[in-house]
Parts: C-alpha cells; sequence; structure tokens
C-alpha cells in the first residue's frame, strides 16, 4: 500500500508541473505575441510619421527623433493625420509634434 500510494502521489506531482508548465508557456507565448505586435505596431507607425515629416519639411532632428520614439502608436497615428490635414505648409515640424 505505501508504494502504491508514493507512486500516486509522484504521477500526481508530475502531472501538475506538466499543466503548471503547459499554463505558463502558454501566457508566456500570448504576452509575448501581443507586447510583439504592439511594439511593430507602434515602430510602423512611428516609421510612417517619420517618413511623412521629411517629405513635408525635411530631415528631422535628433530632438524630433528622440520624440517620435515616445510616441505610442495611437500618437504617432493622430500626428499623421495632422501631417496630412494641415491647411498650409507654412506650418512647422514642431507645432506637429505639439500634439
Amino acid at each position: 500500500m505505501g508504494a502504491w500510494l508514493n507512486r500516486l502521489i509522484r504521477e500526481a506531482e508530475a502531472r501538475g508541473r506538466q499543466e503548471g508548465f503547459e499554463q505558463g508557456f502558454k501566457q508566456g507565448f500570448e504576452q509575448g505575441f501581443k507586447q510583439g505586435f504592439e511594439e511593430g505596431r507602434q515602430e510602423g507607425a512611428a516609421g510612417m510619421l517619420r517618413r511623412s515629416l521629411q517629405i513635408r519639411f525635411g530631415p528631422l532632428s535628433a530632438a524630433h527623433e528622440d520624440r517620435l520614439q515616445q510616441l505610442t502608436a495611437e500618437e504617432a497615428e493622430v500626428l499623421i493625420h495632422r501631417v496630412f490635414s494641415a491647411e498650409s505648409s507654412d506650418g512647422s515640424i514642431d507645432e506637429v509634434l505639439a500634439g
């Protein structure tokens, strides 16, 4: 009876470790995928904004590049719209980035 009980306990522990590993792996994968997706979205929006600003205003300063890196994807998308919807080219890059 003691050997049977020990075997049952070891099997339950092994199942628990396996289930814990699978759950941890799944959660880690989902979190990593979501984070990677958001980072890619932010980089893509910042890149589009950078190209739009360069077309309209020319080369960007280091300060402007730093500002672009700090934007969320949503903020960059709003600013892209501002670049294209501005009424004239008289505005400055600082006005666009002021958000």
